[in-house]
């Protein structure tokens, strides 16, 4: 993995599509609060970093941002499509936000390739012969398409990984969230997964990044945001991570 720093760049052009808002988002469970006012922006093509320690409330939140989890205040503007606290999650946007979790979540009992194709045939509606020619197209992006016949439990983890994002990616998503996608994995798999997930900032991938690699943000990221104490403060610049305090065990 590249780790020349000096040659990226922590600002980059803000196009002109929206794609992300979020308006004083907060989410409380009986302990109190995990965050309150949680604000930011996010453009099309645009790579938005965010970073907490284990616990700042990192995972539930982007399970706020794709519909798997309740909040209590704000609000959430995804593309043009307005989402309230006191409002069910609009059944529209289910499919179009691709979530990559620390576990890939693929199913065992199906092989690569019909991990990637299910949803295009069940949500997509594609062929049999057109869900495996994008399928086998995102396998190849990502590496991995010599695998399309093997199960998930042959698989190392990186190969998982790289799996759940071909999954991802091939439906067309036009926001890619990814929760911790090198974590778990030995250093060689870590890097393969950030080579990839580099690869898609730098194609234009609208992304949030949630990562405890401080350089696999700075590469990939325009934007930082840090998630601590309950707060979130965003930057686009990467100076703001340094303000990350672990706690001591």
């Amino acid at each position: 993995m590249r780790l020349d720093l000096a040659s990226v760049p922590t600002e980059l052009p803000v196009p002109s599509t929206m794609v992300l808002r979020l308006d004083g988002v907060g989410k409380r469970f009986d302990a109190g609060p995990i965050f309150e006012r949680v604000s930011f922006n996010l453009r099309r093509r645009e790579v938005l970093a965010l970073c907490g320690v284990s616990g700042s409330g990192k995972t539930t939140l982007i399970k706020i941002i794709a519909g798997l989890v309740g909040f209590d205040e704000g609000r959430l503007e995804i593309g043009e499509t307005d989402v309230r606290a006191d409002v069910r999650y609009p059944n529209e946007l289910y499919g179009k936000i691709g979530v990559i979790f620390q576990d890939h979540n693929l199913f065992p009992h199906l092989t690569v390739l019909g991990n990637v194709t299910l949803g295009l045939r069940e949500h997509k509606r594609l062929s049999v012969r057109q869900a495996k020619e994008r399928a086998l197209f995102e396998l190849e992006h990502m590496g991995v398409a010599s695998l399309a016949d093997r199960y998930p439990a042959t698989l190392s983890g990186g190969e998982r990984q790289r799996v759940a994002i071909a999954r991802a990616l091939a439906m067309d998503p036009f926001l890619l969230l990814l929760d911790e996608p090198t974590a778990n994995l030995d250093p060689e798999r870590a890097e393969e997964v950030c080579e990839r997930v580099l690869a898609l900032a730098e194609s234009g991938v609208t992304m949030v990044l949630v990562t405890h690699n401080v350089i696999l943000a700075r590469q990939a990221a325009s934007r930082f945001a840090l998630l601590q104490d309950g707060c979130c403060t965003v930057s686009r610049e990467p100076a703001i991570l340094d303000r990350l305090r672990y706690r001591r065990v």
